[in-house]
């Protein structure tokens, strides 16, 4: 029987497998400068996670700023209470569980 930690790796390795190899900014699919991806491993035992896109210093620029213009003085998302924030991602984490299958 496998614990509750290994289902947990399992499900996160084979989601992230199944990511299409894109960068995202403002909840939207980032071309990026760089065409490059790089070959995520698991640091304690070298498995192979999946393939993400390498973001180049203008992407990570880029995400940079979208990120400060979510937490801007009266941006709705900095309306939200960190309690509330919290709920929220969490509530998105079970959706995505459930979902996995589809996702």
């Amino acid at each position: 029987m496998s614990s509750p930690t290994s289902d947990r790796r399992a499900w996160a390795s084979g989601w992230l497998e199944a990511l299409p190899a894109t960068n995202h900014r403002a909840a939207r699919p980032l071309d990026g400068s760089s065409r490059s991806v790089f070959t995520r491993r698991n640091p304690a035992t070298g498995e192979r996670l999946g393939q993400l896109p390498e973001a180049s210093p203008s992407d990570v620029d880029d995400a940079v700023i979208a990120a400060r213009a979510a937490f801007a003085p009266g941006s709705p998302w900095r309306s939200v209470s960190r309690r509330d924030r919290a709920r929220i991602l969490h509530r998105i984490g079970e959706v995505v569980r459930r979902h996995e299958d589809e996702l």
